[in-house]
């Protein structure tokens, strides 16, 4: 069992970096503002289980992820940006107010979603094989492993939660029509920044 001044660490950092603006944090505010009323749990929980899967790839030792090829790490960045950008398409062309809410498919659709557009970022990736690694010891149990894991998790979803209250209190002061276009925005400004990560 990790001491709980490593758990606490690593939370911390782990929730400080999930903080940092980027295409995670953006889906999961576009994705608040969806709802319209409440949070988007699921969408946290998503981008949190993408997360969930970096680590592990973290814990397995699998150091070669960071030095991935450039036209692969460029390959996922546009792949997810491409998504993004489709989403945003989605919502400009919605002119009223069916299709808002958060019934259980939408939440699942909203899960699938964050955790797709969070296990398709290689810097969340890379970020994770960098830092995760830091707080294992060479004689750590799996039970170690995991309870750290646990705290990181912790951490990533605490981050991307503040982005759903920040989503929750925007969404009341704007009417439908109008949050189309700021959730198509905000797709359209991640997919924008993966695209030019991508390329340069």
């Amino acid at each position: 069992m990790a001491e709980p001044l490593r758990l606490i660490s690593i939370a911390a950092v782990m929730f400080g970096i999930s903080l940092v603006p980027g295409p995670a944090a953006a889906y999961c505010l576009a994705a608040g503002l969806d709802v319209r009323r409440g949070f988007s749990v699921a969408a946290a929980a998503g981008v949190t289980l993408g997360k969930l899967t970096h680590l592990m790839v973290a814990a397995l030792g699998a150091f070669w992820v960071a030095r991935l090829h450039g036209g692969i790490r460029a390959a996922m960045l546009l792949l997810a940006a491409a998504f993004m950008t489709l989403q945003a398409l989605r919502r400009w062309q919605r002119e009223d107010d069916t299709g808002w809410g958060d019934a259980p498919s939408d939440a699942r659709s909203r899960l699938l979603q964050g955790f797709a557009i969070s296990v398709l970022n290689p810097q969340s990736l890379a970020t994770a094989v960098a830092v995760f690694p830091l707080f294992l010891r060479v004689e750590g149990s799996i039970g170690e492993v995991v309870t750290l894991m646990a705290a990181a998790l912790f951490g990533v979803f605490a981050a991307y939660m503040i982005y759903e209250v920040v989503a929750a209190v925007a969404a009341r002061r704007l009417d439908s029509r109008s949050q189309g276009r700021v959730v198509g925005a905000t797709y359209i400004l991640a997919a924008l920044g993966l695209a030019a990560i991508a390329v340069v």
